[in-house]
């Protein structure tokens, strides 16, 4: 074993104020809290205002202004155990549900025709009745149903959504069956919102810009339809115009509306003193109760209760976009559109910016029948929420604050550090195990550089071999550097093939060595020869692991790890075929997640050397460099440098690479770029392998990029490329497409059209996470707090 030890690591700088806000809201537990303080604050609030705008009602008709508070407080009681059941579910149980959900929810709307037991109340036969008090209104439950229903339909369609035909079917019929039977009770603000929902989940799993149009018109002539048809629908329409024509009939409602809202003022008239509730304002604790709020708690009270409303809205899209799977992104994202349209209905119709429609305002608003399906969503949100990377661990250790605290007045363990459960030991040791290539070294020290940036203490140790570009470029980035013995797998049977087992045991002996002098809290593993005896020897010593595979395709080394050492594995690009996957992205280097290409352009090109305003062609075979790319761009050097393009050019320090310089442009010829970021900023176009560094990196700076995969191996550099090409921010050639003659027939005609570059420029950026390095740090830190 040997060991390099060099200068310590950078020392972490001052994060700005954004900086700051991004790193708390990307906690593991984040879309957790937030659902669970908006809805929190919300049902409060709800409470609240029941209580106010329905005790005048209450105190008129049963001499007891508590009546319709007591009934909401115990819808609560029935609704809160529900969302918690619901909470501790997995997407497995919702979708088994889905079904029975939709069969059960139609069932009621069809009971709601049967006469004697279907109900009629303001004009809508909405209500199924089961004698005395108990009544639902089956439509609530339908909203919560489709959006399971459609939500499991698409992730089990999920290869096929690219045909229009199963993006539609069965779907829209189902919906159209159920939004009928809603229409047929004359209940057109429900129907809405399940038009919304359903319009929203085809926007959501990715619609054509052309049929998600034609379905935003059809709706909209079907609802144009159906108001046409009804007096008092075309009545509220054309008062909606303007509500003070007819204060006193078919405005009334509206009027009062507004009225409450302009007395609030600023700050209200304060909480049980609104004077609309006494009998002026129709549904003061139903659907308008948003008019009880206004008036009572001012602008200030409206604007919270709408922030309250924007939080919950955007802790559900965090949570469909930090998901990998598509239930949960879908379920998510039906459950957000769902709330939010019903909300936006709501505060516009009492606001007078929509028509009224006579629907609820979620989770404020009087009402079990609305308020049960609603907190059963909330519970789903949750337990999604509990899926994002790094929140089961975080969450095991919120609940268990009285043995956290019983375990700081422990003594100090004989590592010399305080075993603190649920916070970081007083100095974190962590162990990050990759090499070989700059595909494995460059993510473990791009989350070097983000631990050391969250905590300038921690002790961190990579582990690697004598073969890898690890021996150079670890020490340089100032961090302990220990080897371990390869243990390369030979490609074919071969008498070599005899000596793995012996090799193999060497290794892990080796590298159980480092784990233990460095007292290891966590290893990661990054892939590479290194990563397996690592992985052995951290199982064998029960530390917690922690997988990272670079590629969309994983090797060996992380596939048996993510199946039989952790459950906490972290891929590099959404879809990777590995167990336990979370989708956090590649972490790279700060330096060129952060860096403005068009302001570092002119600097770097002085750097190397180059003309600060010709077109400027970077090609890259990688760390290693590549034979048949280096032969084609040699081949067409004297093409290029004629065509008015200047070149630079990385080989790979084991290449070696004559081009006579034709022209006044230089091409330059090196063999490692130490300095990727100037190199990015110089270019205008790259032409480069698609390991998923690469791909990460030169995307992430958004720059035009022709990708040639590497023939061998188990195609995963086509996959990493895939995502970037797919939008249109780069190519993807054969190897055996590069020649010199491909060379002068492409490359000089796509860097003299800057239209075309700067269109791919725009389309890399954003296709692939650039703050990987961060999310990876909170995560591991995570791991060694639920390991304290």
């Amino acid at each position: 074993m040997t060991s390099i030890v060099d200068r310590p690591g950078e020392k972490a700088a001052e994060n700005s104020w954004l900086v700051s806000l991004r790193n708390l809201l990307d906690r593991p537990l984040t879309s957790y809290h937030l659902v669970v303080g908006a809805t929190g604050l919300l049902m409060v609030l709800g409470l609240m205002m029941v209580l106010s705008a329905s005790s005048v009602l209450s105190y008129n008709t049963t001499n007891n202004q508590f009546t319709i508070f007591n009934r909401q407080l115990i819808w609560v009681g029935v609704g809160l155990p529900m969302a918690y059941v619901a909470s501790r579910m997995t997407p497995r149980h919702f979708r088994m549900l889905a079904y029975l959900a939709l069969l059960g929810s139609t069932f009621l709307l069809v009971l709601t025709y049967v006469p004697g037991l279907g109900k009629t109340v303001n004009g809508n036969t909405n209500w199924v009745s089961f004698g005395g008090p108990l009544q639902i209104q089956p439509s609530e439950f339908a909203k919560l149903a489709l959006v399971m229903w459609c939500a499991d339909l698409y992730a089990r369609k999920q290869k096929l959504l690219t045909q229009w035909k199963h993006l539609l079917i069965p779907m829209v019929p189902v919906c159209g069956l159920v939004i009928a039977l809603i229409v047929g009770q004359r209940d057109l603000g429900t129907s809405l919102v399940l038009m919304a929902i359903m319009i929203g989940m085809i926007w959501v799993v990715g619609a054509p810009t052309r049929l998600f149009v034609t379905a935003i018109v059809v709706v909209g002539a079907i609802a144009s339809y159906f108001v046409a048809t009804e007096q008092h629908r075309m009545d509220r329409l054309t008062n909606f115009v303007n509500p003070f024509a007819d204060p006193s009939g078919v405005g009334w409602q509206a009027y009062h509306a507004l009225y409450a809202l302009s007395t609030g003022s600023w700050w209200g008239v304060g909480i049980g003193f609104s004077r609309q509730k006494w009998g002026n304002l129709p549904e003061a604790h139903t659907d308008f109760i948003f008019a009880v709020i206004g008036e009572e708690l001012g602008l200030v009270g409206s604007l919270t209760v709408l922030g309250l409303f924007l939080t919950l809205a955007y802790a559900g899209v965090r949570i469909a976009t930090r998901t990998t799977e598509p239930f949960i992104r879908y379920c998510a994202a039906g459950i957000t559109i769902w709330i939010m349209a019903q909300t936006l209905v709501n505060l516009g119709a009492v606001i007078g910016l929509l028509p009224i429609v006579g629907i609820p305002l979620p989770l404020l608003s009087y009402g079990g029948s609305a308020l049960l399906p609603t907190l059963i969503a909330v519970g789903m949100l949750l337990s999604f929420a509990k899926a994002e990377p790094g929140a089961q661990a975080a969450l095991k250790e919120t609940r268990r604050p009285l043995l956290r605290w019983m375990s700081s007045w422990r003594t100090p363990g004989p590592s010399g550090r305080e075993n603190t459960a649920g916070a970081l030991k007083a100095v974190p040791s962590i162990v990050l195990a990759g090499g070989g290539t700059a595909g494995h070294t460059s993510p473990l020290i791009a989350t070097a550089d983000a631990l050391r940036r969250i905590d300038p203490t921690i002790e961190i140790v990579a582990l690697g071999t004598e073969r890898g570009l690890e021996t150079k470029v670890v020490p340089e980035a100032g961090y302990r550097l220990e080897l371990i013995p390869p243990v390369p797998l030979p490609r074919k049977p071969t008498p070599a093939l005899f000596a793995v087992p012996g090799k193999m045991l060497s290794s892990v002996s080796a590298a159980r060595k480092v784990l233990d002098d460095a007292k290891a809290d966590v290893l990661v593993g990054f892939g590479g020869y290194v990563s397996t005896p690592a992985y052995v020897a951290a199982w064998r010593r029960k530390t917690p692991i922690v997988v990272h595979e670079g590629n969309a395709v994983p090797g060996i080394a992380n596939k048996f790890a993510a199946r039989y050492c952790t459950d906490t594995v972290i891929t590099s690009f959404p879809g990777t075929d590995l167990p336990h996957a979370q989708y956090v992205g590649l972490p790279i280097r700060r330096a060129i997640s952060t860096m403005d290409r068009a302001t570092l352009r002119a600097e770097a090109r002085q750097f190397f050397g180059l003309d600060p305003d010709a077109p400027t062609l970077f090609v890259t075979g990688g760390s290693q460099g590549a034979r048949q790319l280096n032969e084609a761009f040699a081949g067409a050097a004297a093409d290029l440098q004629a065509a008015g393009i200047q070149v630079l050019h990385a080989i790979g320090p084991k290449n070696s690479l004559e081009v006579e310089q034709t022209g006044p442009l230089p091409y330059r010829v090196l063999s490692y770029v130490d300095r990727m970021d100037y190199a990015y900023a110089a270019a205008d176009l790259v032409v480069c392998r698609s390991g998923s560094n690469t791909v990460t990196e030169v995307s992430g700076v958004g720059l035009p990029a022709i990708y040639v995969p590497l023939p061998h191996g188990n195609g995963e550099q086509r996959l990493n490329a895939k995502p970037v090409v797919d939008v249109g921010g780069g190519l993807l050639v054969d190897n055996s497409a590069v020649t010199p003659d491909w060379v002068r027939a492409t490359v000089p005609q796509l860097l003299h059209d800057r239209e075309r570059l700067t269109a791919m420029s725009t389309a890399a950026q954003g296709v692939i996470r650039t703050d990987a390095d961060e999310r990876l740090a909170r995560l591991i830190l995570d791991v060694v707090r639920s390991a304290s």
